[in-house]
């Protein structure tokens, strides 16, 4: 939706936003010829987030426990999946 308002007073003006200033008339209540043009826009967001981490031990080589958790896209599937991961290395285990 878009209108057009006078900058002065604030009135909206019964006029096309596709006018050029020039062409408009004075504002009705306070004789300014500047305008303000107002476009308004609606959408939806969706936010995606994934954590990842990984847990070491003191000889701070290969991760002992590693995992990700959150939101994945499938390129295959071409959609959003969840996605729960762990890998214990100690335990020899292995969650999706």
């Amino acid at each position: 939706m878009a209108f057009t308002l006078c900058p002065q007073c604030g009135v909206q003006l019964d006029e096309d936003p596709s006018l050029a200033p020039q062409d408009g008339l004075p504002c009705r209540v306070c004789g300014s010829t500047r305008r303000r043009y107002v476009q308004s826009l609606e959408g939806e967001v969706h936010p995606r987030a994934m954590l990842a981490y990984k847990a070491r031990n003191a000889t701070g080589l290969r991760p002992h426990r590693e995992g990700r958790s959150g939101s994945s896209w499938s390129t295959t599937l071409k959609r959003w999946l969840k996605l729960d991961r762990a890998i214990d290395r100690q335990a020899d285990a292995y969650e999706e």
